[in-house]
C-alpha cells in the first residue's frame, strides 16, 4: 500500500519579533552612546568638518592611509555583523533593502578611496620618497581586497552573537581569526618589502614571504595568549562587553570623518562649484554612506523607541550644526 508522502516542513528559520513590548522602552546603551558621540562631535569639530579645506589636505599621505585601513577593515566587518543580527529579525524584503544598501556603502568607499589614492603626492615620480607613504600605499593596494573580505568575518561574527550556544563557544578559529592573519602576513610582508636591501635582492623577496606569514602566526599566537590569560582574570567578558559597547559609536565618527575626506571629489563629481551647502552636505554624507547607515541603524531590533526618538534628534541637530 502506497503511503502518503509526509508534509513537508518548513526550512525557514522562524524569526524572532521585531517589535516586543518588554523591550520597546527600554534603552539600548550601546546606540545611546553612539548618539551622543554624534552629538559631541557636532559640537565640538562640526566647525572644522564640511567646509572649504576639508581635513584630506591637513593630512600627511601616510596619515591618511592609516584612516584608510581604518575605514576599509572595520566599516564592512561591522556591516557584515548587524546584517547578520539584523536577519534573525526581518524578512527577506527588509533584508534586501539592507544588503543592497551596505553592498553600495562598501563600493562607494572603495570606489572613492581608489579615487584619493591615486591623487595622493606619494604616487608621484618627483615627491620625496618616503618610506613610510611608500608602506601605507602599498598596503592600501591590498586592503582593495581585503576590505570587503572583512565582510565574511563580520557575518560570522554577528551569527556567534545571535546564537548562545554559538556566542559560549570558543571560535578562535573563525574566518574573522583568518583574516586578521592574512591582514597581518600582508602587512609584515609590505613592510619587509619596502627596504632597498630587498629590493635590491630578489632572493630576499622569497624569505619574507615565507617569513611574514610565519611572523603573522606568531602575532596572534600572542594575541590567543592574551586572550587567555584575561579570560583567568577574570575580565575578558568585561573588555568584551565595552569593546561592544564602544565599537558603534567608533562606527559613526569613522563614517562621519570619511564623509568630510571624500567630500571634495565628490563635489568635484556633482558641481555646485566646489562650494558646500546644506544639500551638498546632505549629498556627501548619503554617498558616504553615513545617512543611509544611520536610518537602518534606528530599525535596530528589538524596536526601542526611546533610541529611536534620541537618534532621530542626534541626527537632526548634527546637520543642523554642519549647516552653512
Amino acid at each position: 500500500m502506497h503511503k502518503p508522502s509526509p508534509i513537508k516542513e518548513n526550512k525557514d528559520t522562524p524569526k524572532r519579533a521585531y517589535f516586543d513590548k518588554n523591550f520597546f522602552w527600554r534603552i539600548n546603551v550601546s546606540e545611546l552612546i553612539a548618539d551622543a558621540g554624534l552629538i559631541l562631535f557636532s559640537i565640538f569639530f562640526s566647525r572644522y568638518c564640511f567646509r572649504d579645506v576639508d581635513i584630506l589636505h591637513s593630512l600627511r599621505p601616510w596619515q591618511f592611509m592609516s584612516i584608510y585601513a581604518i575605514v576599509v577593515l572595520t566599516l564592512p566587518w561591522y556591516l557584515g555583523y548587524i546584517y547578520a543580527f539584523f536577519e534573525e529579525y526581518y524578512g527577506k524584503v527588509m533584508m534586501r533593502i539592507i544588503l543592497i544598501t551596505f553592498i553600495i556603502i562598501v563600493l562607494v568607499v572603495l570606489i572613492y578611496m581608489i579615487r584619493i589614492m591615486f591623487s595622493l603626492h606619494w604616487m608621484d615620480d618627483d615627491a620625496k620618497p618616503d618610506q613610510m607613504e611608500n608602506i601605507m600605499g602599498m598596503f592600501s593596494l591590498f586592503l582593495l581586497v581585503l576590505g570587503p573580505m572583512m565582510c565574511i568575518g563580520g557575518f560570522v561574527a554577528g551569527k556567534d552573537d545571535s546564537e548562545p550556544a554559538k556566542k559560549a563557544s570558543d571560535n578562535d578559529a573563525s574566518p574573522t581569526a583568518a583574516l586578521m592573519i592574512i591582514v597581518l602576513a600582508i602587512a609584515f610582508l609590505v613592510w619587509w618589502s619596502s627596504y632597498p636591501a630587498v629590493q635590491n635582492h630578489g632572493w630576499l623577496e622569497i624569505l619574507i614571504f615565507f617569513g611574514s606569514s610565519f611572523a603573522a602566526v606568531i602575532v596572534f599566537g600572542i594575541y590567543l595568549a592574551i586572550v587567555t590569560f584575561l579570560k583567568k582574570m577574570g575580565v575578558y567578558a568585561y573588555l568584551s562587553k565595552f569593546a561592544a559597547t564602544m565599537f558603534p559609536v567608533f562606527i559613526v565618527c569613522i563614517l562621519v570623518l570619511w564623509s568630510d575626506i571624500d567630500q571634495h571629489f565628490i563635489m568635484e563629481d556633482f558641481g555646485n562649484g566646489g562650494q558646500m551647502s546644506l544639500k551638498y552636505a546632505i549629498l556627501t554624507l548619503s554617498i558616504a554612506g553615513f545617512i543611509p547607515f544611520r536610518l537602518i541603524m534606528l530599525f535596530q531590533p528589538p524596536l526601542r523607541f526611546i533610541n529611536m526618538a534620541i537618534g532621530i534628534g542626534a541626527f537632526l541637530f548634527y546637520m543642523y550644526s554642519i549647516k552653512p
